[in-house]
């Protein structure tokens, strides 16, 4: 198959790129930075723009819609351009897919959407309450997705990530607390921790998210569908901030400090992903390995990274 994936040369979406490359399938990047492989069509553009959707998603047979802006914290004082970015965005996405017959589309969304899994871990029936403009405008995409599959009979599915980490992950301002605290533990620089450390996420490695994508693709699903990708098990942030301590070996100490980000920051999120791990999908990697990989990735690169 013909493959289309926006966002191809970020984050998850080299990964994802990767994974399907591996799989044998003709992948098309859309993104502003050109891909790191040889082997992709890379489309530049804006999705602001319909006539740019309309291009990239011509000849495709698949859709992987990953290009968003992808901050909590950033999205407190940018809301206006997290809702332009996530929801009319996909909006122009779907219709030029729409228009160019594409058959599935699938959509990367968040566990954000959930809000707080305090009485459990989280299935896909569990209630969504998104806390922070970011999930909000990630959770209006989804209901977007949801209504055009139904409207127009197009084969969509929903991909709810819970918090994902690996190589090539933005550390710091906007970027994700696994590479940071790895690059302020390689230099021996206090790990900077928002309220008492004992919030609880459910961390996933990008290769195994990426494998979800590819899963989701190949699977016989018809109509809609929503899917979590979880291991189900929850780890609290100081917890985390004392195994990256171990691994690196470092002298760095945890400093805790007051959160200011009010309701936005979660107590608690994990999830459950026996539906996905129905469709023969299985977390492939080791918790501790994969963090380690990760560890030697950044070390090998810190240079290259300015701390704030």
């Amino acid at each position: 198959m013909k493959v289309l994936v926006t966002g191809g040369s970020g984050f998850i979406g080299s990964h994802l790129t990767e994974a399907l490359l591996n799989d044998g399938q003709q992948v098309r990047v859309f993104d502003r930075r050109m891909p790191s492989s040889s082997d992709v069509e890379w489309a530049d553009g804006d999705l602001r723009w319909i006539g740019d959707c309309d291009r990239a998603t011509r000849d495709i047979d698949t859709v992987f819609h990953l290009a968003a802006r992808i901050s909590v914290d950033e999205s407190i004082g940018y809301a206006l351009q997290y809702f332009n970015d996530n929801l009319l965005t996909t909006v122009n996405v779907m219709h030029a897919a729409l228009k160019n017959g594409v058959r599935k589309f699938v959509y990367t969304s968040t566990c954000e959407v959930y809000g707080d899994t305090s009485t459990r871990n989280a299935d896909e029936t569990y209630g969504c309450n998104p806390t922070s403009p970011y999930a909000a405008s990630k959770y209006a995409a989804e209901r977007a997705v949801l209504a055009f599959g139904r409207t127009y009979d197009l084969q969509v599915v929903i991909m709810r990530p819970f918090n994902t980490f690996g190589e090539r992950q933005k550390p710091f301002i906007g970027g994700a607390v696994i590479p940071s605290f790895i690059l302020l533990a390689h230099r021996n620089k206090d790990l900077i921790i928002h309220g008492d450390g004992s919030q609880t996420r459910d961390y996933n490695y990008v290769k195994d998210v990426a494998d979800a994508h590819v899963c989701a693709m190949k699977s016989n699903l018809e109509g809609q569908s929503i899917l979590n990708i979880a291991t189900g098990v929850g780890r609290s942030i100081s917890g985390l901030a004392e195994q990256i301590l171990q691994l690196t070996e470092s002298k760095s100490k945890m400093k805790f400090v007051d959160d200011p980000r009010k309701g936005a920051q979660l107590k608690r999120s994990v999830g459950d992903s026996h539906k996905l791990r129905s469709l023969g999908w299985q977390s492939k990697w080791d918790y501790k390995e994969a963090l380690s990989k990760t560890i030697n990735w950044y070390k090998s690169g810190a240079s290259h990274y300015q701390i704030p």
